[in-house]
């Protein structure tokens, strides 16, 4: 079997329209390839690019994510002909193979493990700060947690002081506007010269933290004070560069979507609401906190897409695909399948007292090779972010009744910016599902 002989989309405006439930619909129908694109790339913007196929199911998303005939796809960067500061900032880990990629993935993660120890007095600090700064009700939801995230990242990975802040700030800002310049559907180009100018801020705020690093005390406990004091790591300036910026970036952005998507969720569980704020007051996080944060990002994953790209005329089961043909890759598909998840549509955090899917299942963080190397660390943002909150603004929810659609843009997120309240009052939370093309609800609060 070759490219030809797979099964086409039935219909190219529905997935444009709705692109996830489209995947989903077509799983559902029991299939695991489908071709979405021919003669053209979706995400990667390949030059010569045969087709774009979607794969599904367990067996097949391993050997994706895990054969060497099967590699990231290239950088928007290069894509887009951007200067070699800017290409270097998009290259950390995403970007490197073989042995270079594991050298270096040993070399970060024993720096993440030594991450600061304050790590939740971080998070706290910067939600206390939070509660002080807005008086205006209601308040952008996802903007807000951006703050709070960009914030607590600066300080992790690059350190304290106003110049991490304002190389946060840069880092991000160029992110933005590169997510605006990158091949997705809904993507939008932004002129090159903004991006390029934002690009070389960045560059220059960050080279000038890898310059002080080393003067700094050794009490700093930024990750990139970690990486520059170490010799045996050897790291290039420009290497310094691009794993402070994925690893700003990584700590900042996805944390904050998936921040907003409990958000949502909480806003239809006000009980479950009101219990988070209890275990807002307590010493450690509850297990049952963890759970819900799980199904969360089981049922709205922040990536929701991934791509690979054949390096090589190569096999996906029993289908021969040509060089440079593009996988797409769809985790709010594979959270999806039951088993192991039964009423997979069901918001149900007391299913993972007991599922245990496996990395090919389940991959909120990615899975083989590139999976993330932060996954601890992102959770542990996660949950200290929720409780931090709740401990300084006990009273917060969404100000919502209108239907919640989303958005792929790099991340899952809601297709506009929601509004959230902190004002007293009882958390009666929805009135009725805002997010019914997305998740389904128990009867019972």
């Amino acid at each position: 079997m070759d490219l030809d002989d797979l099964p086409r989309l039935p219909d190219p405006r529905a997935f444009a329209g709705d692109p996830l439930n489209t995947l989903r619909s077509l799983r559902r129908r029991g299939l695991d390839r489908v071709i979405i694109a021919e003669g053209r790339p979706l995400f990667s913007r390949q030059e010569a690019c045969p087709g774009v196929v979607g794969v599904f199911g367990e067996d097949l998303v391993r050997t994706a994510l895990t054969s060497d005939a099967f590699g990231m796809p290239p950088s928007a960067a290069r894509t887009l002909s951007l200067p070699p500061e800017l290409l270097n900032l998009n290259r950390s880990l995403h970007s490197m193979t073989a042995a270079e990629h594991a050298a270096q993935r040993r070399m970060l993660a024993s720096a993440m493990r030594a991450s600061p120890a304050d790590l939740k007095r971080t998070v706290d600090r910067e939600a206390a700060r939070l509660a002080t700064e807005d008086d205006a009700q209601p308040s952008p939801l996802l903007a807000t947690l951006r703050r709070l995230t960009s914030r607590v990242a600066a300080r992790i990975v690059l350190g304290p002081g106003p110049e991490a802040l304002a190389a946060a700030e840069a880092a991000l800002q160029y992110f933005d506007l590169r997510r605006s310049a990158a091949p997705s559907p809904e993507a939008k180009p932004d002129p090159q010269d903004t991006l390029v100018r934002a690009g070389l801020l960045a560059d220059r705020r960050l080279r000038r933290l890898v310059t002080s690093a080393a003067e700094r005390p050794a009490g700093d406990g930024s990750l990139l004070a970690s990486l520059v004091r170490d010799p045996a790591d050897g790291l290039t300036e420009d290497q310094l560069v691009a794993h402070a910026n994925i690893l700003l970036i990584s700590g900042a952005e996805p944390v904050a979507t998936v921040l907003a998507s409990v958000f949502v969720v909480l806003h239809h569980r006000p009980a479950l609401a009101r219990q988070l704020g209890q275990w807002a007051l307590g010493d450690e996080p509850s297990d049952d906190l963890e759970r819900l944060v799980l199904e969360v990002l089981r049922l709205l994953p922040p990536n929701a897409f991934m791509t690979r790209v054949a390096l090589r005329d190569t096999a996906i089961g029993d289908c021969t695909l040509p060089r440079g043909a593009e996988l797409l890759l769809c985790p709010f598909v594979s959270h999806r399948e039951a088993p192991p998840f039964d009423e997979p549509d069901m918001f149900l955090p007391d299913r993972w007292r007991s599922v245990a899917p496996t990395a090919f299942q389940f991959m909120p963080f990615g899975a083989g090779a590139h999976a993330c190397i932060g996954r601890s660390w992102a959770m542990t943002l996660v949950l200290e972010g929720l409780l931090g909150v709740f401990r300084h603004l006990p009273h917060i929810a969404l100000d919502e009744e209108d239907p919640i659609d989303w958005r792929v843009d790099i991340t899952l997120r809601p297709d506009r910016e929601l509004m959230f309240t902190t004002r007293p009052r009882d958390r009666r939370g929805a009135r009725h599902n805002l997010i019914a093309n997305m998740v389904d609800f128990p009867a019972s609060p």
